[in-house]
C-alpha cells in the first residue's frame, strides 16, 4: 500500500510539472514562445493541419490562447517580418512591416 501511495504522489508531481505551464486566457503568444512556456508542439501541428498550413515553422507564427484548463490555442495569422515576444503578462506581436 505504501509503494502505489509514494507512486501516486511522484505521478501527481510529474504530470502537474509537465501541464503547469499553460498559456494565459487572452493573451496572444508568438509560437516560439508557447514552446519556451510548455508542451505546445503537439498542439501547434494540429493547427497548422486543421487550417492547411503547409509550412511548419511556428517561429512566426501568432496564436491567442482560448484559457481552457488544457491551455487550448487558436491560430491568429503568420507574421510577415518576425514574431516579437512582448514580456511577462504581455501579448506578443509581429513586428511591423515597415520597422
Amino acid at each position: 500500500m505504501r509503494f502505489s501511495i509514494i507512486s501516486l504522489a511522484v505521478l501527481g508531481i510529474f504530470t502537474s510539472s509537465v501541464f503547469a505551464a499553460n498559456c494565459n486566457k487572452g493573451l496572444d503568444y508568438c509560437g516560439s514562445s508557447l514552446i519556451s512556456k510548455g508542451n505546445y508542439a503537439h498542439q501547434i501541428l494540429q493547427l497548422f493541419y486543421d487550417i492547411g498550413e503547409k509550412n511548419e515553422s511556428y517561429d512566426d507564427v501568432l496564436f491567442t490562447c482560448e484559457g481552457t484548463s488544457a491551455g487550448w490555442i487558436k491560430f491568429v495569422k503568420r507574421c510577415p517580418r518576425s514574431c516579437i515576444n512582448g514580456g511577462a503578462g504581455k501579448n506578443d506581436f509581429c513586428q511591423p512591416v515597415d520597422a
